[in-house]
This record gives C-alpha cells, sequence and structure tokens, in this order.
C-alpha cells in the first residue's frame, strides 16, 4: 500500500506550479520572438526596397495575410476546382495590393519570378483589352 504524506503531496504541488510557471513563461517567449522576427521582416524589406518602416508594415501585412488565407483554403473542405479557384483570387488580391503599395522594380526585388510574371502578363493582357 502506497502512503503518501503531506511533505509529498507538497512537493508534487510546487512541481506542478513549476512546470506550469515555465509553460507560461515559454509561451511568451514565442510571442516574443514572432514579433522580433517581424520586426526584423519589416526592417528587412524597409533597407531592401528602400521603402518607409510604415510601407513596410504594410508589406508584411499583405504578407501574412495571403498566408493566413492559403492556411484556411488548404484546410477547407472544397473540391479541388474551387479551392484552384480561390487561390488564383487569393493571389490576384496579393499582388493587386503589393502593384499599388509599390514600383515595378520594388516588386521585381520582393516577388518570386513567377508571381512577378503574372503581374507582367496580366498588364499586358489590360493593355490589349484598352486598345
Amino acid at each position: 500500500m502506497l502512503i503518501i504524506n503531506l511533505k509529498s503531496i507538497h512537493f508534487m504541488k510546487q512541481i506542478i506550479a513549476g512546470l506550469a510557471l515555465c509553460l507560461a513563461l515559454s509561451n511568451k517567449s514565442y510571442a516574443q520572438e514572432a514579433d522580433s522576427v517581424k520586426t526584423i521582416r519589416i526592417k528587412q524589406i524597409s533597407k531592401e526596397l528602400k521603402v518607409t518602416d510604415s510601407q513596410s508594415s504594410q508589406i508584411v501585412k499583405i504578407q501574412d495575410d495571403y498566408k493566413s488565407e492559403l492556411k484556411k483554403l488548404m484546410a477547407s473542405k472544397e473540391t479541388d476546382t474551387k479551392k484552384l479557384e480561390k487561390f488564383n483570387q487569393i493571389m490576384e488580391d496579393k499582388l493587386t495590393k503589393l502593384e499599388n503599395l509599390l514600383s515595378d522594380a520594388q516588386l521585381k526585388t520582393l516577388l518570386p519570378s513567377t508571381e512577378y510574371d503574372q503581374i507582367k502578363i496580366r498588364n499586358k493582357n489590360k493593355t490589349k483589352s484598352i486598345k
């Protein structure tokens, strides 16, 4: 038969409290790390694209929103065809927002070539339809 005395119970409570404290501090650390990474991204984009921190923050927000929308889309139960349609719309929205914020040279620096090429193709098609 196992006999548990009051000292053992008190010791277990201390261990549990210590673990809870460690867990709480580690969550705060991850949140601070995420903020730190975001700040570094903002500074790096500001430097590379020669934009203000405010503009860089807008760019980071556009990119973060895009990633968030993609995660939701991938988790959805929609058909692949619907997902593809929504993906194209999400991508189009992101590119339009960035295009309204940045110059052509900045877009070329920021975006992967496949996304930059989409903007060029889209603008070329717009020009043809206006004529």
